[in-house]
């Protein structure tokens, strides 16, 4: 009977293609499947042996056998066939949980994405089981993903540092009035965490390892206690393994220059909002959300620098899937077919 039940009524799966995981939600359940937007690759047969997990957990077992990728780097499709595949791997594997037959799809896209992107992900979602397919700017669902925690206001500005990229603008009455596409983003600041290892310790580290020390040690404010933790890496002129303490302040040096780049970025956009919502936003304050928000205390550097209040996403990484599935609830209107 319950089969039958959502086969008659359908149900809206909310996806987020995230550079670096694969979210689905639906406003009924919640999260129904949390994966990395990962793919492994048999490099003789060049077919696809694994997703999400499983795909990761080849990540330095099958050296040379095995290519391990994300087909949606940076916010854009790297690899047409494989991001095409994982797309409907993780929408079946979704429907499956809810026993799903007949279901809408949802999908937050990055801005700027072509024709071709669009055409690449409507194709995917038809292949996993969707009898239609929407597309949300990932800026307008972010912010629905706030829910009501944000008041309604004229205008907002929000920032979404993200795996791959990051993107700052200016949203109001359900438009996006102007926006800017960043480089900086969770993946930089670990290559900027693994450069200063190299240079400072001469140590080498892979970006695992950089990405733990950035998650541990990382900062952009001063802590009320400096940390340290041993890392393990390898000698940039021996090749042997040596241990490093590294601190607090070390990490917090490294990333100063991305935190910059964000609040200047965020200084930048907000010289663009229009005179007559001005009061708006700043009475409302910048909207933070993304991956890259948890780097501690960026939420009061960018607040410092900027000059507003800040209100950081209660969960920053879902942000954007949560606000698709209530886009799917309440404002359907919101999404369309393709984007202008």
């Amino acid at each position: 009977m319950r089969r039958l039940f959502h086969y008659l009524s359908g149900t809206d799966l909310a996806l987020d293609l995230g550079t670096a995981n694969f979210l689905v939600f639906s406003q009924a359940q919640g999260a129904v499947l949390a994966e990395p937007a990962l793919v492994a690759v048999d490099r003789y047969s060049e077919q696809i042996i694994a997703y999400g997990r499983e795909a990761r957990d080849h990540l330095g077992r099958s050296a040379g056998r095995v290519l391990v990728s994300r087909p949606i780097p940076d916010g854009t499709v790297a690899d047409f066939s494989a991001a095409k595949q994982m797309i409907a791997h993780f929408l079946r594997a979704a429907a499956r949980k809810l026993d799903l037959f007949r279901y809408r799809a949802l999908v937050a896209v990055p801005l700027g994405i072509s024709a071709v992107e669009q055409r690449a992900v409507l194709e995917a979602c038809e292949v996993g089981g969707a009898r239609d397919t929407l597309l949300v700017e990932e800026p307008l669902a972010a912010l629905m993903g706030f829910g009501p925690d944000v008041p309604a206001a004229a205008a907002h500005l929000l920032l979404d540092v993200g795996a791959g990229r990051s993107v700052v603008a200016i949203l109001s009455r359900g438009r996006c009035l102007s926006s800017e596409i960043l480089k900086v983003c969770g993946d930089l600041m670990d290559e900027a965490v693994r450069k200063d290892c190299l240079e400072r310790f001469e140590l080498f580290l892979g970006l695992g390892m950089a990405e733990q020390v950035k998650m541990t040690l990382g900062s952009a404010v001063a802590l009320p206690e400096p940390l340290t933790m041993p890392v393990p890496g390898k000698n940039r002129h021996s090749g042997a393994p040596v241990p490093v303490e590294v601190s607090d302040a070390a990490v917090r040096e490294a990333l100063a220059e991305p935190a910059q780049a964000l609040a200047d970025a965020v200084a930048r956009m907000l010289a663009k909002v229009p005179a007559d919502l001005a009061p708006a936003v700043r009475g409302q304050g910048l909207l933070l959300c993304g991956g890259g928000s948890l780097l501690r205390g960026l939420d009061q550097y960018l607040g410092e620098r900027a000059g507003l209040p800040v209100l950081r996403a209660e969960d920053p990484l879902a942000c954007v899937a949560r606000g698709v599935a209530r886009i799917a609830a309440e404002q359907p209107d919101l999404a369309k077919a393709f984007l202008g």
